[in-house]
């Protein structure tokens, strides 16, 4: 019985989805038969031309309108109808066919969730910029499209490979057939891209927002009350569960009248509907054809299908309301009047030869009120479960101090591409490009203080990426092809005939790849049908860059710390390499013991975690702690000499080039350790492992020439802004409405936050005070401008004779000591801390660098005082000096490498039992204090610049 229930249940079900198949296919039928004439009406309208393209020799068959500024494709004679859809074509490569001709499937909008609120957040496209059939995928020389096929047509399929050896797929970057970076084009108006706007709009460009009362006579309205929940919710990485809970509580808190948001929908609804800055963009899945509407069909398939997508942000408007900010203006101004520690040194982005070339007269940055942007994307996984990344594409201003260009409210977001495959380049950059030819243009920016509009402009220098970003956005050959640098044209070779893999033999003369050099290969690579130098065509980048391929930085994160640092982390302590010479496996426990024994500072982000049961999570920021910091004091005496003397050459002529001033001479050095390193690595390690990061070593001298020192073009700072937006998206169902919501928050909250809530306001003090959250501090005390006293100051009565004698020459009669046991730093973002304070404590920041009588030594702060005359008995406001009363330590170079000298910033330390008073205002840094006991030894260790949060 049982079984024939089951069998008729099976039928039924059967016979039920063959009945609602032909339903769909009537209608469909019926809908094509009636909406014929209305596609063709609307086709013209929006002044369609399609036009029969034979086939050229590079295979690239294209649609071709003549009102498209960008698009400058020769077309021939106008055909009568349109032609049958045909394959999108890639840089004359022919992709694997796709059948087009599939079933119709009705259209989903995935932006809201089917089961919640039916409105949706809106597009808000610009009309000026409104996608039509012919602006389309193929609007450059070469489109986007997978790579299945291109090895077919290589000058050498066995050499030229391009597969990747780590499992990603060698795709293109794109391009666009515009290279003229004048702007002069006549589309390129104050409004690029929907972003800019027309006069009238500029007053009003922060969009609808809601300024009622939270409830009747609150004394908060609903746009500050949203604003300090976010702010909230991102300062303490709130989960989405804990963010309902309190939206639920603050309404339980109210009047029973209120507009408080009862569920995380609506909250994120809410930023999604101010005027929302964020414009989704769509295009065919199969032959990536533009799309207006979600709606719509596809002009080139002409079925319905699911629509891919993403989401652009124009970036005028964030230009206008980062200037709107007071001081913004003045800090961008501030950089021509900055002054240098020592002239002739390369201290910043400023000092690099790509920005000097920008400044020659004639050229932008000659002239007042411009400024300079550097592009950064790179994918970011978001959910563990799944494969999809989301790829956003940032700028940042290179004029604003380097602490105040990284900060995440000064961050531009320009794109944000999410989904499973990797970014169509060409699609990814048509909108974006449009906005950065119009700021270079000029763009009409309001300033407070002034009584008029000021004309700026702005033009995009240079960037920075990972090795797979930058292939992609370069339109080029992953590394693992025959002549796969980025940088210069070394010939890689096969490790075995039948792997892809690919080794970087070392030469000392390398010859470096030009961009007029790129552009002829990109213009042979389209005659010939296939890569030419690993070019595959024009680079996208190539609207808005002048230069991109000499103008695109080796980052020193991805390539050092997360590239060559690892690698030899897991050859040394991985149990798979212990047949290798270099392993350091049995010793595995001991070097553990060590690093665990270790205090980091305070501003160190994550302490030092075990080498053998976390170095395979270790993130890049403790990678590169474990490179610089404490790598050569606790491996010495357990690594072979030869290997430790070889690891003594990368520590060495890195630390040269992360420092805060570079001299051209430190470049010449570290360029000849690096060389060095490179040479004897494949004697060390084996010449199967040189790896594409190991030559890159190579060209980390010439990065610093061109762009300053490496911490100017390092992603570190890129990496935050990533992480808020990962915060912002939680759970994988409906992930692209997630996406897009997140988007907006992301940008509703940085230009709301400055643009309306009223400085001076409590909602502003507690956004601003949520905004720079990091750790909290009792800041009782401001000694000057930069240093201030932590917590409560207690009044001493018998300190140490020793002290006492120190503080003899004090010209006071009588003496009041009043002991505090920490400091911060306001500029700086530190914590000096004391003996008395780090009894017990997991960290140690009592180790500080000082001068003294114009000499610099370094000791251990015993503890702070302030001395007055005065009669208070307890801490009181009257005024005093305050000194660090610090042990101090006598100091020498803990290595030294023949024949270069000695590496810097590593001392050998031993304690002198004598004190020293410093003033305060004469300590600068805080330092590593590394204590290896079973060798008997102490170092000290300081970091490499004060620029960036470690």
């Amino acid at each position: 019985m049982g079984k024939r229930k089951r069998e008729f249940s099976e039928c039924s079900r059967a016979q039920k989805f063959r009945r609602v198949a032909n339903v769909r296919r009537c209608r469909l039928r019926n809908q094509n038969s009636s909406s014929e004439d209305e596609d063709n009406a609307a086709n013209a309208r929006r002044g369609l031309q399609w036009e029969a393209v034979p086939r050229s020799s590079q295979g690239n068959g294209t649609l071709c309108n003549e009102n498209d500024p960008i698009n400058s494709n020769s077309c021939n004679e106008e055909a009568p109808s349109p032609p049958p859809p045909e394959p999108n074509m890639d840089n004359g490569f022919v992709p694997e066919p796709r059948n087009c001709e599939v079933e119709p499937q009705p259209v989903i909008n995935n932006c809201a969730p089917p089961d919640s609120d039916p409105s949706e957040p809106s597009d808000n496209d610009d009309s000026s910029h409104s996608s039509s059939s012919s602006d389309s995928a193929q609007e450059s020389d070469f489109g986007d499209t997978d790579d299945e096929d291109e090895d077919a047509g290589d000058e050498d399929a066995d050499d030229e490979d391009g597969g990747d050896e780590d499992g990603g797929d060698d795709d293109d970057g794109g391009g666009g057939d515009d290279d003229d970076d004048d702007g002069d084009d006549g589309d390129d108006g104050d409004d690029g891209g929907g972003g800019g706007g027309s006069e009238s709009e500029d007053e009003n460009d922060d969009g609808v927002y809601n300024d009622a009362r939270l409830y009747p006579g609150a004394p908060i309205s609903v746009t500050e009350s949203m604003l300090s929940i976010l702010s909230l919710s991102l300062a303490h990485n709130l989960s989405d569960s804990c963010l309902t809970d309190i939206l639920e509580l603050i309404a339980m808190h109210c009047p029973q009248e209120n507009s408080c948001p009862t569920s995380l929908y609506k909250f994120k609804k809410f930023f999604s509907n101010l005027k929302s800055p964020v414009n989704r963009r769509y295009f065919c899945s199969i032959c990536f054809e533009s799309v207006d509407n979600a709606n719509d069909i596809c002009p080139r398939c002409q079925v319905h299908r699911k629509l891919d997508s993403y989401l652009q942000m124009p970036v005028i408007p964030q230009i206008k309301g980062l200037f709107k900010r007071p001081g913004f203006y003045e800090k961008i101004m501030n950089q021509h009047n900055r002054r240098k520690q020592v002239e002739g040194n390369y201290e910043d982005i400023y000092d690099g030869s790509v920005y000097q070339n920008l400044k020659n007269p004639g050229n932008l940055l000659a002239a007042e009120n411009s400024f300079s942007l550097t592009w950064y994307t790179d994918g970011v996984r978001i959910f563990r479960s799944s494969k999809s990344e989301i790829w956003p594409f940032y700028l940042t201003i290179n004029e604003l101090p380097y602490r105040d260009r990284t900060k995440i409210d000064n961050v531009i977001i320009a794109g944000l591409w999410f989904g499973k495959t990797k970014p169509l380049v060409n699609h990814y950059l048509k909108f974006i490009q449009h906005d950065l030819r119009a700021l270079r243009n000029g763009v009409d920016v309001i300033v407070p203080n002034r009584m008029e509009r000021i004309r700026v402009r702005g033009v995009v220098m240079c960037g920075t990426c990972d090795l797979h970003a930058k292939a992609k956005f370069l339109n080029m050959k992953l590394y693992n092809s025959r002549f796969g640098c980025q940088v210069c044209k070394i010939e890689t070779v096969r490790e075995h005939p039948g792997r892809l893999k690919r080794i970087y033999p070392f030469e000392y003369n390398l010859n470096l790849r030009t961009d007029e050099e790129h552009r002829m290969f990109a213009r042979q690579a389209q005659a010939l049908n296939r890569p030419v130098m690993c070019v595959k065509g024009r680079s996208a980048l190539s609207t808005f860059v002048a230069n991109p391929i000499e103008s695109t930085a080796v980052d020193v994160m991805h390539n050092t710390f997360m590239g060559v640092s690892k690698f030899l982390g897991q050859v040394w302590f991985h149990k798979d390499h212990v047949g290798h010479p270099a392993s350091l496996h049995p010793h595995v426990r001991l070097i553990d013991n060590r690093l665990q024994s270790v205090k980091a500072p305070d501003f160190l982000q994550r302490q030092p975690r075990s080498i053998g049961d976390h170095f395979s999570y270790w993130n890049a920021s403790e990678l590169k702690a474990w490179l610089m910091v404490y790598s050569l004091p606790l491996l010495e005496g357990v690594m072979p000499e030869p290997i430790f003397t070889h690891h003594k050459l990368l520590v060495f002529g890195i630390s040269l080039l992360c420092r805060n001033s570079v001299s051209p001479e430190m470049v010449r050095l570290a360029s000849r350790l690096l060389a060095e390193y490179v040479n004897r690595f494949q004697l060390v390690y084996g010449l199967t492992y040189m790896s594409p990061n190991v030559h890159l070593l190579l060209h980390l001298p010439l990065v610093v020439e061109r762009f300053g020192p490496l911490w100017t073009t390092s992603c570190f700072p890129y990496e935050s802004c990533n992480g808020v937006l990962k915060r912002l998206v939680s759970g994988t169902r409906h992930a692209e409405f997630q996406i897009h919501s997140s988007a907006s928050m992301f940008l509703n909250l940085t230009a709301y936050r400055t643009g309306r809530l009223e400085p001076g306001g409590k909602p502003f003090k507690f956004c601003e005070k949520l905004n720079h959250f990091r750790k909290k501090y009792n800041l009782t005390v401001m000694i000057n401008d930069r240093m201030a006293v932590v917590g409560k100051m207690q009044r001493v009565v018998d300190l140490p004779e020793d002290i006492l004698q120190e503080l003899e020459h004090l010209p006071m009669e009588n003496r009041n000591y009043f002991e505090f046991k920490r400091l911060f730093n306001t500029q700086l973002k530190i914590i000096f801390s004391s003996m008395s304070h780090n009894r017990g404590s997991k960290t140690n920041s009592t180790c500080l660098k000082y001068h003294l009588n114009g000499v610099e030594a370094f000791g251990i702060v015993h503890s702070y005082l302030k001395i007055t005359e005065c009669n208070c008995v307890a801490a009181c406001e009257c005024g005093g000096t305050f000194l660090a009363i610090i042990k101090k330590c006598v100091v020498a170079p803990a290595y030294r490498v023949l024949p270069y000298g000695v590496v810097p910033l590593i001392y050998t330390c031993r304690q002198v039992d004598s004190f020293v008073a410093v003033p305060i205002e004469n300590l600068i840094y805080v330092c590593y204090l590394i204590d290896v006991r079973d060798r008997n030894s102490t170092y000290i260790v300081e970091p490499m610049n004060t620029h960036e949060i470690e």
